[in-house]
């Protein structure tokens, strides 16, 4: 294991080796892994905030899809249309007079 011609001096390097570097190596490749966990764990808390506002924002949607559906069923109806017709556009029956009251 000891060569006589290194002696103390070799002996010495291999525990200099052995009591700092293998610690030192040990404590860079642990911070790095804590270092990894702690930036995914920031990634999955923005990816949840942001999963949040998604839903918040597709019930939104589909609260304004049923209202439109809504309005489309009734677009069906000749009698609606006439109606909006003569209150968004102030178009009139034949000998109808529209009067606007503010």
């Amino acid at each position: 294991m000891y060569e006589k011609s290194g002696g103390v001096g070799r002996y010495r390097t291999i525990k200099f080796k052995k009591n700092v570097l293998i610690p030192i190596l040990f404590l860079i490749t642990t911070s790095s892994f804590v270092s990894l966990f702690l930036i995914k764990n920031n990634d999955v808390k923005e990816m949840r905030e942001q999963q949040d506002k998604l839903v918040e924002e597709l019930a939104h949607l589909e609260e304004s899809e049923v209202l439109l559906r809504n309005e489309i069923e009734k677009l069906k109806d000749p009698q609606y249309v006439a109606n909006l017709a003569r209150q968004d556009y102030y178009l009139s029956k034949e000998d109808e007079l529209i009067f606007r009251i503010k």
